[in-house]
């Protein structure tokens, strides 16, 4: 292990071949009856070695990958070795500093200052357990209206990432995901209005027409400009924003009804679309709002917006390279 005792030591390498621990000739013997000796000394322990003819490269990679999944290792059945893994949550950037062994890769969490790395699964190992996962669900029916999004997904385990250091005169792109209607046309409104100058949101392209099958009451509640505009004055809408000289907007009569009724078609329907996206998307993002609160959510936003222009952001190492 990079960082373990064995390591800092400077005495035993990988490659070199073990005689003897503590005069118990260990020749021919599995590397378990070897961990049973271990295990029953005491004290100092004393290895007779027969060196390598080359000792083998240890330097430390210096890969660094973002995980796309939680891991706790005290609730893993196959670590080798429960204390000498390394849990993570999604979304974490981790050093990977060794992946010499097919399974389990040796890694730390990027700006620990720990010396000793941890076992993690590698990237096959992981995607080998999320396919046995998907197969056990299919064939137990648990996820038959997940099926097609299962198809669709790429298998996220890890990437590879690298420090996206800020350029002057180079702007990044904000996207805004969600679903429909939890206010991310609202928080893109005031971002733009907030300094027209530094953000700009493109014009959307269509190519179908102009709607006309649509009903009152179902795809909108439609009312005069003179009425809105009276409801917004009077603070009947918790988001509202104009496009194409419209007004659009949320009224809080219509959220407390939705709320209140409990198990409201469209409420539940907000709440699967949002399961369904973090789901198949969620690993891609860089921050998470939840838009409970406007004003917060909008300053989590705008902090989000100075953060990604004044300081290095870890992205998908191919746009660094």
């Amino acid at each position: 292990m990079h960082g373990g005792a064995a390591d800092r030591s400077g005495l035993i390498h990988v490659g070199d071949e073990v005689i003897e621990v503590n005069n118990i000739n260990v020749e021919g013997k599995t590397p378990s009856d070897v961990l049973s000796i271990l295990q029953n000394s005491e004290g100092t322990i004393t290895f007779k070695l027969v060196p390598s003819d080359g000792k083998l490269d240890q330097r430390e990679s210096k890969v660094r990958v973002r995980a796309y999944f939680d891991y706790e290792p005290e609730n893993d059945p196959y670590i080798p070795c429960k204390e000498a893994g390394l849990g993570f949550q999604r979304g974490d950037i981790l050093h990977i500093v060794s992946q010499d062994d097919s399974y389990w890769w040796q890694a730390r969490k990027e700006g620990e200052k720990t010396t000793r790395a941890g076992l993690i699964p590698s990237r096959a190992l992981q995607e080998r357990r999320i396919l046995h996962e998907r197969t056990q669900k299919e064939t137990n029916g648990d996820a038959k209206t997940e099926n097609d999004d299962f198809d669709r997904e790429m298998i996220a385990t890890y990437e590879e990432v690298a420090k996206l250091y800020p350029r002057p005169g180079v702007f990044r792109p904000i996207i805004l995901i969600g679903a429909p209607g939890v206010g991310r046309n609202e928080l893109k409104r005031r971002l733009v209005a907030r300094d027209p100058e530094k953000y700009k949101s493109p014009v959307p392209y269509t190519t179908r027409p102009m709607r006309p099958g649509e009903v009152a009451g179902r795809e909108y509640l439609f009312v005069t400009r003179e009425k809105m505009e009276a409801d917004i004055a009077a603070g009947k809408f918790i988001e509202h924003g104009e496009y194409k000289g419209h007004l659009y907007g949320t009224a809080a009569e219509s959220v407390k009804s939705i709320v209140n009724a409990g198990c409201d078609e469209e409420f539940m329907e907000m709440i699967k679309s949002d399961e369904r996206i973090n789901f198949l998307y969620g690993h891609f993002c860089d921050d998470e709002i939840v838009n409970d609160d406007l004003t917060e959510a909008f300053e989590k936003l705008v902090n989000f917006a100075n953060k990604c222009e004044s300081e290095p952001l870890w992205a998908p190492a191919s746009w660094v390279q």
